[in-house]
């Protein structure tokens, strides 16, 4: 259940970024997937969506509740330093505007405020050497992440419509689920007629073992992210995951447009 919360939500704040700040149901999208990603976190403690959580809060405006979400995300993860990178950025964000001015003029109190809420959410004490490296970390890492948007809209192909998004991720979840679970052959009912002769039920569970193979326990869950199309071919990347590795299955269907879904391809692994 936490999983198709999520995997919707995913969907969601991919869709409704897409259209653009100036639709009617921009702000009202990202709110929905907020509260989704909230939703399977209280089902099941995931520190991603917890921290996909506070990005989107950030850019709704709400930074305090953004940095309850990283703080979140970082108790989840046992305390990891990137969770934290953007919890001080958030602090930041929503101190009163009045206390940030180009001059500099009461910059003082204003990191005193910032160590205050640091302290009082974490229990840490925050230096300000430690302010300054976590200010010019989350530069490094806000430079990347648009480096990385700006390579998706180039990559990015036609955009699927939000239904057909949903229908292709829930198909991909189930799918993923039954290879998860062993059900080789009930998962390959879900192949294309070729595809279905191209990977044997023999193939198919050889290549999924040896993809897990470094694991010392089951895989047990599956989300999906956005649906994207590459060359015609609708893609869905599934994240599967076990107590100690993360991998991951996506599935290619050449057809997007039918109303019967059928796997035409599978890559194994993470890329």
């Amino acid at each position: 259940m936490a999983d198709a919360i999520a995997s919707k939500a995913e969907i969601y704040q991919d869709h409704y970024r897409g259209l653009g700040g100036a639709d009617p149901d921009y702000r009202n999208g990202l709110v929905l997937a907020a509260r989704l990603f909230e939703y399977a976190n209280d089902i099941n403690e995931n520190q991603t969506w917890m921290h996909w959580r506070g990005l989107l809060l950030n850019e709704l405006g709400d930074h305090q509740a953004a940095a309850d979400s990283f703080g979140k995300a970082s108790e989840i993860s046992g305390g990891k330093d990137i969770y934290q990178v953007f919890q001080m950025q958030s602090l930041s964000a929503a101190q009163p505007s009045t206390s940030k001015n180009e001059s500099g003029q009461d910059a003082d109190a204003l990191l005193n405020s910032i160590r205050a809420s640091v302290k009082a959410i974490t229990g840490m004490d925050i230096s300000d050497e430690e302010l300054q490296t976590m200010a010019r970390a989350n530069d490094l890492l806000q430079e990347r992440f648009e480096e990385a948007v700006d390579d998706e809209v180039v990559e990015a192909g036609p955009f699927l419509p939000l239904d057909q998004q949903l229908k292709i991720a829930q198909f991909g979840v189930e799918t993923a689920y039954l290879i998860v679970d062993g059900h080789y052959e009930e998962a390959r009912k879900r192949f294309g007629a070729s595809f279905k002769s191209d990977l044997s039920l023999q193939d198919m569970k050889a290549e999924y073992e040896e993809m897990t193979s470094y694991s010392e326990t089951p895989m047990e869950t599956a989300y999906a992210m956005a649906p994207y199309v590459v060359d015609g071919c609708a893609h869905i990347y599934i994240a599967v995951q076990s107590d100690d590795i993360s991998e991951a299955i996506t599935f290619i269907f050449n057809h997007v447009e039918e109303k019967k879904l059928e796997i035409e391809g599978i890559d194994w692994g993470r890329p």
